[in-house]
């Protein structure tokens, strides 16, 4: 991704941890909420924080998980982020606040969920979860018939 030079300007860790596990999305729309969560994991971690994107094979789902040890979300505001407009800080001019809600939307679109776990002051984890792919073990890595050409992307 795009963003390691960003995060070295503002003194911040940005790692993407290799990973083999393939979920069943579209590629284009996929990115496009990783994009998002990993914009707004640097944009709410002061310098010195650290932010992390991996992935991990759980039974049939792929837990595609962006984390920040940056200034978390009160409780009382988990129920409200993804709200369209909806702005946990007012103080903060940039943006009109339809990130999350455009991300929630796409991950509806394409059948995956958002899981968000937070602490005030210690940090977020968004995770997208989405679908593996099936693969017939007798194939030795073939694409079974299940799946569309060009739905998967190497996360």
């Amino acid at each position: 991704m795009e963003f390691g030079e960003q995060a070295r300007r503002r003194g911040i860790e940005f790692r993407v941890v290799p990973a083999s596990a393939v979920v069943w999305s579209h590629p284009v729309l996929l990115t496009g909420i990783l994009r998002n969560l990993v914009r707004n994991a640097l944009d709410y971690t002061p310098r010195g924080g650290s932010v992390f994107v991996a992935c991990r094979s759980r039974g049939s789902e792929a837990h595609i998980e962006v984390r920040d040890n940056g200034v978390g979300i009160a409780p009382g505001e988990l129920v409200k982020i993804f709200d369209a407009f909806h702005r946990a800080d007012s103080s903060r001019a940039d943006g009109l606040g339809l990130g999350l809600f455009i991300v929630q939307r796409a991950a509806q679109l394409l059948g995956h969920r958002i899981e968000v776990r937070s602490a005030l002051g210690r940090g977020s984890c968004f995770t997208v979860v989405g679908q593996r792919p099936f693969f017939d073990p007798a194939s030795c890595g073939r694409r079974s018939r299940r799946e569309p050409s060009n739905a998967m992307l190497p996360a």
